[in-house]
Parts: C-alpha cells; structure tokens; sequence
C-alpha cells in the first residue's frame, strides 16, 4: 500500500492497533530504521547511540535487507536525545543523495517512527526529520509515522502525508488536528472507532475504514 519515497501518518489513542499497522505496513520495506523510544521494538539490531550506529552504517548502508532499531540512552526530552536523532537522520539522509560503491541507486530506506511526539513538537520539528518528510523521495527515503497525540505533532506531517490512518481518538484538539489533513470530511467518524479499525484515506484512494 504504501510506496517507495512516501509519507503515511497513523494517529490514534493508545492500545488502538497503531504499532500493529505500523508493522503491517512497513513488512513490504526490506530495509527498514525504526525509531523508538518507548523500546518496545524487539526484534533487529539494536543501536543505543548515534556512535554505535554510524560505525554499522558505514559498512552496511548498502545492504539490500535490513532492521535497525534505536533505543537512545539519552532522555527522551532532553537536548542530547533530539540532537542525536537529527544526526542519525542527517547520516542517513545524505548517504541516499548518493550512489553506492557500485555507482547504483541506494534502495529504498524506511523510517519508521514509533510515537512521532516524542520527536517534533507543534511548533518545532528536527531540521533533518523536516529534510525527510519534504524531500526524501530524493534520497530513497519512504517515512511511517504513528502517535496518539497528533495535536502534540509538527504540521508538516498532516500537510505532506500521502496516506493517513486514523483510529479512535478521545480528544477535541486531536480530532481538530485531522481537519487540515487528507480526512478532513470525515475526522468526526474517529470518536466511535473500535480497536483495531482506522479511517483511511489517501491521494489516490477515497475514504474508507481499514481492519486489521
């Protein structure tokens, strides 16, 4: 469903089937970097800072299959977290501007971001993940990005995603967030959702409800 150098923001309160979205998504992506704070993500190479990261990337950036996983050490909120994920995102970004040892394109890279409020805020965003969201599809970059409080994200995301999924949501400001987004019309629906089942809509497909 979702393509090469595309956007797809999943929203939705906790417990609502967003990470199992995630991943049912991010399964058709060979080589996928997971950012997760909450380090719940188990399964991939775990890399807890920008050091041991870089080190593995310089010698397998070209591989055609992989999973990297970040559970930073640094405090989720402090100025060392979002620093060192905005030079792990400036790391990666620039080796997809370029060709590989071999003088080919690089495939595909998947972001995946698990609680996306844990690193933009309404009013600020990683000047590296913005490079992503705007212009990744220059640097093979495809981004997934899920949080249960889309009033408490960045607006460049509802404003660039290719494909938005909506689960329920119990917050006025939340739903209000979806207003200026591909589920405009529809973003009402969201308060009566069941576990499990998303409003969707896309560039290219009208609305409907997705189960998992």
């Amino acid at each position: 469903m979702i393509q090469d150098n595309e956007l797809a923001l999943i929203i939705g309160r906790r417990g609502c089937g967003k990470s199992t979205l995630s991943r049912a998504l991010a399964a058709t992506f060979h080589r996928e970097i997971v950012f997760d704070r909450m380090k719940e993500t188990k399964d991939g190479i775990i890399f807890r800072n920008y050091h041991q990261f870089s080190r593995w990337w310089n010698d397998h950036h070209g591989d055609e299959n992989f999973k990297a996983v970040f559970h930073l050490d640094s405090a989720r909120h402090s100025e060392a977290f979002h620093q060192e994920n905005d030079e792990i995102l400036r790391l990666i970004y620039e080796t997809g501007l370029r060709k590989t040892d071999q003088g080919l394109d690089h495939p595909t890279t998947l972001l995946l971001f698990e609680e996306l409020q844990f690193y933009c805020t309404p009013l600020s965003i990683l000047p590296n993940l913005k490079e992503a969201i705007l212009t990744g599809r220059h640097a093979k970059i495809s981004v997934i990005a899920n949080t249960q409080r889309p009033a408490n994200i960045h607006g460049d995301f509802k404003g660039n995603a290719h494909h938005v999924f909506a689960g329920q949501l119990i917050h006025k400001a939340d739903i209000d967030y979806l207003k200026g987004s591909l589920l405009a019309e529809h973003a009402t629906v969201c308060f009566s959702l069941p576990a499990f089942s998303f409003a969707y809509r896309s560039h290219e497909m009208p609305f409907t409800i997705v189960k998992l």
